[in-house]
């Protein structure tokens, strides 16, 4: 992927959105169940310019069941932690739980 102005700023709107979203959730509650910062690494302080006049809003959606939110956040040679049916056959595997349709799915 090329890094261009145009992804920078992206990632600088994403991020301003992501402070918000913590903002809400700290002070007000979630704001979002879905919402998720799409980046891995941050943008420069340089970047994070000319967003005073954002409007963001949220969608709260449906809160994750406790299975999911580990299948979120554990690495795969943790599977072993989760009921048989939540586990991946090998660590390997192209398979994903789809949070969505909260089914198994083939990648």
């Amino acid at each position: 992927m090329r890094v261009d102005q145009s992804v920078l700023l992206e990632q600088a709107k994403c991020y301003v959105v992501g402070i918000q979203w913590v903002l809400h959730y700290y002070y007000s509650g979630v704001p979002s169940w879905s919402w998720f910062y799409p980046y891995h690494y941050a943008p420069f302080v340089s970047d994070i310019r000319g967003f005073s006049d954002i409007m963001i809003e949220f969608e709260l959606g449906k809160p994750f069941l406790p299975f999911e939110q580990l299948l979120g956040v554990l690495p795969p040679a943790s599977k072993s932690l989760l009921p048989k049916a939540f586990q991946v056959r090998d660590a390997h595997s192209c398979q994903v739980w789809n949070l969505a349709t909260r089914t198994l799915m083939s990648i």
